[in-house]
């Protein structure tokens, strides 16, 4: 390894315990002894190493979220604008047909409120 690069490693403790610890080492002169040593430290970021996992998997339960949201809007746009779409163009055809006064004021009335109703599904969608 380069002098001063760590390495994250599981390790266990005097305790038995496994946790992270993030080991660093580099190259030295002892003045005293006039040798040549190696000074290694060890961090323990075990709490660090925690809370990354718990936030990869947060992140991953959002998009998760995100992609079934997603999904839905994709299916209830599709499940209420197509029977819409076919209602709206019915109602135009029946208003080109051969109409009492009552009957076109339905018709018209049918017309507005499916072409209402799609701004509505348009905007919520």
């Amino acid at each position: 390894a380069n002098p001063g690069s760590g390495v994250e490693a599981r390790l266990r403790t005097t305790t038995g315990e496994v946790r992270w610890f993030s080991i660093d080492g580099r190259r030295a002169f002892d003045p005293v002894g006039g040798e040549r040593v190696v000074l290694v430290g060890a961090t323990d970021i075990d709490e660090r190493k925690r809370a990354e996992a718990a936030l990869q998997i947060a992140k991953e339960d959002a998009e998760r979220a995100n992609r079934t949201k997603s999904e839905f809007y994709a299916v209830m746009t599709h499940e209420i604008r197509t029977p819409l779409h076919s209602v709206i163009g019915h109602a135009d055809l029946l208003a080109e047909t051969r109409l009492d006064k009552v009957q076109s004021s339905y018709v018209q009335s049918l017309v507005s409120s499916g072409l209402a109703l799609m701004t509505i599904v348009n905007d919520l969608l």
